[in-house]
C-alpha cells in the first residue's frame, strides 16, 4: 500500500497537473505581490494565464488516458473529461468574452490603460500605464458618456464627447481642482486641500447641477497656444442622442475662461469638434444616429466659437453621387486647411469613394483637390 501511494505521488510529479498547479500558485502569489506594490497585471495577462491552466489541465487528461492500462479506466476519464468540458468551457469563455475592451490611449501626453463598461450608457475608466506586463492599480480618470458601445475603439475613436469626467488622485479621492462654470468664469479652486469622502461626493453634486462644468483635463482642450486655451464644455441633453455644448476661451493660460455661446448649441450624438486657431473652429455634426443623416451639418466659426455657419463645400460636376459626407475634422497638411469627404453608392463596389476637398478661406469654402486613393 505504502509503495502504491509512492508511485501515485511519483507519477503525479511527473503529470501536467503538477506543472500546471505549480503555475496556478506562482501566478497567484505574484498577483498579490503586484498588488501590494499598488499594480495589476494588463488585462491580456489574466486571458493568457487562464488558457494556459485550461490546456494544461486538458494536456494532464489526455496524459492520463494514455497512461491508462485499462479500456474501462480510460472510458471513465473520457466521459469524465467531457463532463468537465461541457461545465467549465462555457465559463471560461464567458469569463474572456465579457471583459471590458482594455485600451493604451494617451491623454495629456501621458499613457493610460482605458477599460471601457458599456450597457445603456458607456463608462470608461483610465489608469496610470506601467509597461507592457502591468498598469496602476488606483483609477485616475473616469469618463461617462450618454451612448453604448466601445467608443475607444478604432471606428469611433474621437467621435463621442463624454457628459462628464472626474478626476481622482493617487489616494482614488475626487480631485476639483480647477473647473470653470459658464455663469461667472471663475476658477474654482480647492487648493489641495484633504477632504473627507463625503464632502467630496457633496461638492461634485453641487457643481452637476450648475450651469456648465469644465474640468482642466486636456481631454477638454479643442486649442492651445501660448496662453490661449479653447475648450469645449457640456451644458446637458434636451432630446435622446442630443446635447448642448458651448465653447469657452482663455487668454491668460486658463486662469480665467470666457463663455463663448451662453445659449450654447446643439449637436447630435458622434459629434466632432475642433479649432485649428483661436478664431476658426469647426463642428462636424453626424446627425441622429439610425436615420439617413437627419439634422446633418458641417459648421465653421471665424469668431472663436461665438458663432457657427453652414460651411459651404462646393459640389463638383465631375462627382455623380448628390450628397458630399464629411469625414472627421479639418486638417492642415503643408500649410494647406484640408476636409476628407467622401459619397455613398450602394450600387458600387466599394460604396463609398472618398475625396480630399481644401479650403483658402479658413473653412468658410471647400473645393475639391483630389480623389483620395483606396
Amino acid at each position: 500500500m505504502k509503495e502504491e501511494f509512492k508511485e501515485i505521488i511519483k507519477s503525479f510529479f511527473r503529470s501536467m497537473y503538477f506543472y500546471t498547479f505549480v503555475f496556478a500558485i506562482v501566478f497567484i502569489i505574484s498577483k498579490v505581490i503586484i498588488n501590494s506594490l499598488n499594480l495589476e497585471y494588463m488585462q491580456y495577462i489574466y486571458k493568457g494565464a487562464t488558457i494556459a491552466v485550461v490546456i494544461g489541465i486538458l494536456l494532464g487528461i489526455i496524459q492520463s488516458i494514455i497512461k491508462s492500462e485499462t479500456n474501462g479506466r480510460r472510458t471513465l476519464i473520457i466521459v469524465t473529461t467531457l463532463l468537465i468540458v461541457i461545465i467549465v468551457a462555457p465559463i471560461v469563455a464567458f469569463f474572456i468574452a465579457f471583459q471590458p475592451p482594455e485600451h493604451i490611449v494617451e491623454k495629456g501626453n501621458k499613457k493610460y490603460v482605458a477599460y471601457v463598461y458599456s450597457w445603456h450608457h458607456t463608462r470608461v475608466d483610465y489608469y496610470e500605464y506601467m509597461n507592457f506586463f502591468v498598469r496602476g492599480i488606483t483609477k485616475r480618470i473616469e469618463e461617462n458618456y450618454k451612448n453604448g458601445g466601445d467608443v475607444l475603439d478604432k471606428e469611433h475613436k474621437g467621435l463621442y464627447m463624454p457628459n462628464s469626467t472626474y478626476y481622482y488622485n493617487v489616494e482614488g479621492k475626487i480631485t476639483n481642482n480647477n473647473f470653470y462654470t459658464a455663469k461667472n468664469s471663475t476658477n474654482i479652486e480647492n487648493n489641495n486641500e484633504e477632504k473627507d469622502n463625503k464632502n467630496i461626493e457633496q461638492q461634485k453634486n453641487q457643481q452637476e447641477n450648475m450651469e456648465s462644468i469644465i474640468p482642466t483635463g486636456d481631454d477638454s482642450i479643442l486649442y492651445q497656444k501660448d496662453n490661449i486655451i479653447i475648450r469645449v464644455g457640456y451644458l446637458g441633453n434636451i432630446l435622446n442622442q442630443r446635447s448642448v455644448v458651448t465653447i469657452y476661451k482663455s487668454t491668460d493660460g486658463g486662469k480665467t475662461f470666457t463663455n463663448m455661446k451662453e445659449a450654447g448649441i446643439t449637436i447630435n450624438e458622434g459629434a466632432e469638434l475642433t479649432f485649428i486657431d483661436e478664431n476658426t473652429g469647426f463642428i462636424n455634426d453626424p446627425g441622429i444616429v439610425g436615420t439617413a443623416g437627419d439634422n446633418r451639418r458641417f459648421l465653421v466659426s471665424s469668431d472663436g466659437g461665438a458663432t457657427f455657419k453652414k460651411a459651404n463645400i462646393i459640389h463638383p460636376d465631375s462627382i455623380e453621387e448628390k450628397n458630399l459626407l464629411v469625414n472627421g475634422v479639418p486638417y492642415i497638411v503643408d500649410g494647406k486647411l484640408k476636409l476628407e469627404v467622401y459619397t455613398l453608392n450602394h450600387s458600387k463596389n466599394p460604396k463609398r469613394t472618398y475625396y480630399i476637398f481644401t479650403s483658402t478661406d479658413n473653412g468658410l469654402s471647400w473645393s475639391l483637390e483630389k480623389k483620395k486613393q483606396q
